[in-house]
């Protein structure tokens, strides 16, 4: 991974706990099955792990907007 890019992902990685980062990656690995054909509908397959993702990172993660610089 080029240099730059390490950096950017370290910056976006301090805001998750590893406990919050083991649920995302959870969601992420049921999601893969779903969109597979393990869900009836790929789409809300998608939006459901987004809405849970995003609901544990407020839930568990650290540092609030500080992880993502900028915005």
């Amino acid at each position: 991974m080029p240099p730059w890019k390490v950096k950017k992902a370290q910056a976006q990685s301090r805001g998750w706990s590893i406990d919050g980062l083991q649920q995302a990656i959870g969601v992420a690995a049921e999601l893969n099955a779903d969109v597979k054909g393990a869900a009836a509908s790929a789409d809300y397959a998608l939006e459901r792990a987004v809405r849970r993702i995003v609901t544990i990172r407020a839930e568990t993660g650290r540092g609030g907007r500080a992880a993502y610089p900028g915005r």
